[in-house]
């Protein structure tokens, strides 16, 4: 943390070398400390603190971070700091967000992760949503546990392309055909549909 602004109720980060962001502190932000002290009722300049980027930077405003940090799959959305299951509005079957509700309660965690379930999630089973659910919270022990040990400025953690998420139905298909006319995304296209 390079500087607090009280007027504004915020703090500037630098999360890369010479890349400051901006971390709202009116936020209900969590802030893991690279010591692993959780500690929700301060942060200080010169603390080191694991966030997560929450939108690039645009024109003159710097990238807005966060110190909670979410993680999204196909069905769920890992929150960190908040114990809580939330459902998709979009999920109106009362039977059916009932049973979600209860298939996430069922997952023991001793860190302080929640859910929002998406609304892929109302016709998936039960199965695959835990399933997904323990890999995220792998995902997320992991980058609480690297940014202990790492060096400052150290990336954890990088999202897949939203690109490739979209097509993962196509990854099941023989004949897909996909263009670009970027070498770089193509490489990673290849070396995604190598891989699985």
């Amino acid at each position: 943390v390079h500087n607090i602004v009280k007027n504004i109720h915020a703090a500037f980060v630098e999360f890369q070398k010479g890349m400051t962001g901006y971390l709202s502190l009116d936020d209900s932000i969590l802030p893991i400390h690279t010591d692993g002290a959780i500690d929700e009722s301060r942060v200080l300049i010169g603390d080191e603190i694991i966030v997560q980027v929450k939108k690039e930077a645009m024109k003159t405003k710097p990238p807005t971070l966060s110190g909670s940090i979410e993680l999204s799959g196909k069905y769920l959305i890992l929150t960190g700091g908040k114990r809580q299951i939330s459902i998709s509005k979009k999920i109106q079957d009362k039977t059916r967000r009932t049973e979600l509700k209860k298939c996430l309660e069922d997952i023991t965690c001793e860190l302080p992760v929640g859910f929002i379930c998406r609304t892929n999630s109302e016709y998936a089973k039960d199965e695959a949503i835990k399933e997904e659910a323990e890999i995220l919270i792998r995902q997320y022990r992991d980058i609480v546990e690297f940014g202990k040990h790492k060096c400052k400025h150290s990336l954890l953690y990088e999202a897949p392309p939203a690109y490739l998420e979209s097509m993962d139905e196509n990854k099941k298909k023989k004949d897909a055909k996909i263009m670009t006319d970027s070498e770089e995304i193509y490489k990673t296209i290849l070396q995604e549909f190598s891989t699985h």
